[in-house]
């Protein structure tokens, strides 16, 4: 039970993340809940082979290319209620169960990168525990108010698993 209020406790603040506000004409998240996000990861990470942050709107988007050859979008927005979308690019379809497993594995290896990423492997863990009952395209709760929903499908020539941790189900 700690271990999820934990989890939801850090996930907040790595979509909050502080940083430098922006100007007030630039601000779109003026009468927000929550502040503009902010980049995850950054080139600093030994891995990351590539890195690039842009705010769309009220989205900022992460693109993360790690020496693994790993490819990562992650898209977060939230005005009230805070949603991020991870964006994993695969080589190949996988079955419903190897899909959530996958999911599990990626934020597994993400919170290892260093102790600043602990939150990713406490939602990997999360999934883990879960699996069993998560269902692909299906919001699951994993603490009352806070959902995880894993999708993976076809878009162009990429096979992309989706992650969405969100506030709303």
């Amino acid at each position: 039970m700690i271990m999820n209020r934990l989890c939801i406790l850090v996930f907040l603040l790595l979509v909050c993340a502080c940083g430098e506000t922006p100007k007030a004409s630039e601000n779109t998240f003026e009468e927000c809940l929550y502040e503009q996000p902010e980049a995850i990861f950054s080139s600093s990470v030994p891995t990351v082979v590539n890195h690039e942050f842009i705010m769309n709107g009220r989205v900022g988007v992460e693109r993360i290319v790690f020496e693994s050859g790993l490819q990562i979008d992650i898209h977060q927005s939230g005005c009230d209620e805070l949603q991020q979308n991870f964006f994993f690019y695969l080589d190949k379809s996988l079955s419903a169960t190897a899909t959530i497993t996958q999911a599990a594995e990626y934020f597994y290896d993400l919170g290892t990168l260093d102790e600043a990423y602990l939150p990713l492997y406490e939602w990997g863990d999360l999934i883990n525990k879960h699996a069993a009952a998560i269902s692909l395209e299906q919001s699951y709760v994993v603490y009352p108010g806070f959902y995880v929903t894993i999708k993976q499908y076809k878009k162009k020539s990429n096979h992309l698993l989706e992650v969405v941790l969100s506030q709303a189900g």
